[in-house]
């Protein structure tokens, strides 16, 4: 499971939590591997990509604050390989699956055997201003 600063007032019955998963559809998004370190925008529009602020996601990979606002996807991982099966899901059941509150909260990616966990890109792009 993934380090998450404890909420003691949550108690989370996994089985509920998963049943009330919501798979998206397999048209809506595309799972990309990262070859290089590049901003969220050039690597969708170099990906052949329409990029919107909202629509991307990343790869949780470090610790980091995530907001209660932001959505959250979990891609379902194959026990046997360990990688992932195409399937994500995202909504209410993805952050409580993870034990995330409704309130922002930091995040430390750890060991979740069953899923890889992703992060809603919210940030508008950045211009450079000349000197």
């Amino acid at each position: 499971m993934i380090g998450v600063i404890p909420r003691r007032d949550q108690d989370l019955n996994p089985a509920d939590v998963k049943s009330n998963l919501q798979a998206l559809d397999p048209g809506k998004y595309v799972l990309i591997p990262v070859d290089q370190q590049t901003s969220i925008r050039d690597f969708v529009t170099r990906s052949g990509h329409q990029y919107k602020t909202g629509c991307a996601f990343y790869e949780l990979s470090k610790r980091e604050r995530i907001q209660a606002n932001k959505k959250i996807a979990v891609a379902e991982k194959d026990s046997a390989t360990g990688r992932m099966t195409g399937k994500v899901f995202t909504g209410p059941a993805a952050r409580q699956l993870l034990g995330l509150p409704e309130t922002e909260v930091t995040v430390t990616p750890g060991s979740i055997a069953a899923y890889t966990v992703f992060v809603q890109s919210t940030r508008r792009p950045r211009c450079r201003q000349r000197p």
